[in-house]
């Protein structure tokens, strides 16, 4: 009987043994599961930044290219208008210079 018992006391140990064993693996690969999907979150939050960044990148250069272009145009304008009155005024010099010698 009491050998039995030693024997029953004997095989729940290594019962349990067993089972702190297989949980021990099953907790190795789950840690590695949850790292691998850890590493793969990572880098398509990295991959979805990156793109969002450069379409905010593009998206930057178009409106200061906009921007730039306006104001080659308003500069244009602007250097035209002045020739204009430049040139009325040359008029008006040419003008004023010959009444001063007749």
């Amino acid at each position: 009987m009491v050998e039995e018992t030693i024997q029953v006391i004997r095989d729940t140990e290594a019962e349990a043994d067993a089972m702190v064993e297989d949980a021990q693996k099953r907790c190795g690969r789950l840690v590695e599961e949850a790292s691998r999907e850890a590493d793969e979150f990572r880098a398509q939050q990295r991959s979805a930044m990156r793109q969002y960044a450069d379409k905010a990148m593009s998206e930057a250069k178009e409106k200061g290219e906009q921007i730039q272009r306006q104001n080659a145009t308003d500069i244009e304008l602007e250097v035209r208008a002045l020739k204009e009155l430049a040139a009325g005024k040359e008029e008006q010099a040419v003008s004023l210079v010959l009444s001063r010698f007749v």
